[in-house]
């Protein structure tokens, strides 16, 4: 069973994969000024009521501002570099190179999809495997 951390960083991964790079970036650097200004205010209001706000609150802006946007970006990055790749090793671990058709994992990974459909949906399900015994041998033979 997954952990919550891992289903909430997969949540967020998926987020970020669709709304883009450049979005992505826009919104985590957004966030990231937001909090240390909302961070400063708060402070500054509670613990230092004599010390004017413009004095800190500059800094509380361009230090995640300068920070957060090339780090970001390097990040959303390699996450959509990440996610071409593991969509290739996914096509390569279920798909025959010679004849691109699917092997026993993408069959096996399709009937679960179906089985899990056809509980959902409370509908009959058939499956058929074909399984053809040495066909090394025949596809050596007849190409």
């Amino acid at each position: 069973m997954r952990s919550g951390i891992s289903t909430l960083q997969d949540r967020f991964h998926s987020w970020l994969l669709k709304v883009g790079r450049i979005q992505g970036t826009l919104v985590i650097t957004g966030v990231s000024v937001a909090l240390p200004v909302l961070i400063t205010w708060v402070a500054n209001a509670a613990f230092m009521p004599n010390v004017p706000l413009e004095e800190w609150l500059y800094i509380s802006i361009a230090a995640p501002a300068i920070i957060s946007l090339p780090i970001c970006a390097i990040v959303l990055s390699l996450l959509h570099q990440l996610a071409a790749t593991k969509a290739a090793l996914v096509a390569l671990s279920e798909m025959d190179p010679l004849t691109d058709v699917g092997n026993r994992r993408h069959f096996m990974n399709r009937a679960r999809q179906a089985a899990y459909k056809a509980t959902l949906s409370q509908e009959p399900l058939t499956i058929t495997l074909i399984d053809i015994d040495h066909f090394k041998r025949v596809n050596d033979t007849y190409g």
